[in-house]
């Protein structure tokens, strides 16, 4: 139970049959930012606890990192996109390229591993190519990095149509779903509901480029599934973050998250 766990961290001694009443009244009179990190498996519990406390802990703030919303009543959602790269087409410098923060936090966790490591005009332009072909994922680009000490950066950027099965850390006391690419996506897509399993596998071609919502009805909507369903489920998968809604033009158009289970066989 997450409020056992909250109750524990905060060193308090939660006791009788209702702990999210008696954690309310342990922090009723308490004036903290409440961190609660990875909620997307216990969302429904973390929800109900957050909307406990803040209906009783009036001066307690609470921080929730998850793939999906909690849903409640003045809840405030920032979405975290990939870092900013180059164009696929730029031919920078070394001055030019470090001026992203994907290729400085390519370069940082390179150097933290091969020594002598330097971004040179020479080899900005493979870095580019690494940092575009793992989406600007800040997790994938850890994993790779280390990948240049043994196959160089040539290497690396070479074999990037078949990095998945490869991105991984060896760092001891990783937690399982974050020792590799595979593991991560993995997590994401268990969590979700059978209707989802069979809309994203079914239809998860048709993402590859940015459609509209019309478009997605039509080609998902079968015999059982009304047209309503359909778009209830699509908003289901961005709130989830495994569909990409882009709402920069007039007419919303919806694509594939990079991270897309069903898109990286």
């Amino acid at each position: 139970m997450c409020q056992a766990r909250v109750g524990t961290v905060l060193g308090l001694q939660i006791h009788g049959e209702d702990p999210i009443r008696g954690l309310v009244a342990a922090l009723r009179d308490s004036c903290m930012l409440l961190l609660l990190d990875n909620c997307e498996h216990v969302v429904d519990e973390v929800a109900g606890l957050a909307l406990a406390l803040l209906g009783g802990a009036k001066d307690v703030a609470i921080l929730a990192t998850s793939r999906e919303p909690l849903r409640l009543a003045g809840e405030s959602e920032y979405r975290l996109g990939p870092l900013r790269s180059p164009q696929a087409s730029s031919k920078l410098t070394a001055a030019e390229a470090a001026t992203f923060p994907v290729v400085q936090l390519f370069v940082e966790r390179v150097a933290a591993i091969v020594e002598d490591f330097v971004l040179t005009d020479e080899s900005a332009p493979l870095a580019v190519e690494v940092c575009r072909g793992l989406d600007g994922l800040p997790l994938a680009i850890e994993f790779a990095a280390p990948g240049v000490e043994v196959l160089g950066l040539e290497g690396l950027a070479a074999r990037l149509n078949e990095s998945l099965p490869l991105l991984g850390s060896r760092r001891r006391g990783r937690i399982g779903r974050h020792r590799t690419m595979r593991a991560v996506i993995d997590w994401s897509y268990d969590l979700l509901n059978p209707e989802e399993h069979t809309f994203l596998q079914g239809r998860s071609a048709y993402f590859l480029a940015a459609i509209t919502v019309e478009a997605a009805a039509a080609v998902a909507m079968d015999s059982a599934t009304a047209g309503i369903e359909v778009i209830d489920r699509l908003a289901d998968l961005v709130a989830k973050s495994l569909v990409v809604a882009d709402v920069s033009g007039i007419r919303p158009r919806f694509s594939a998250a990079r991270n897309n289970p069903c898109l990286c066989d």
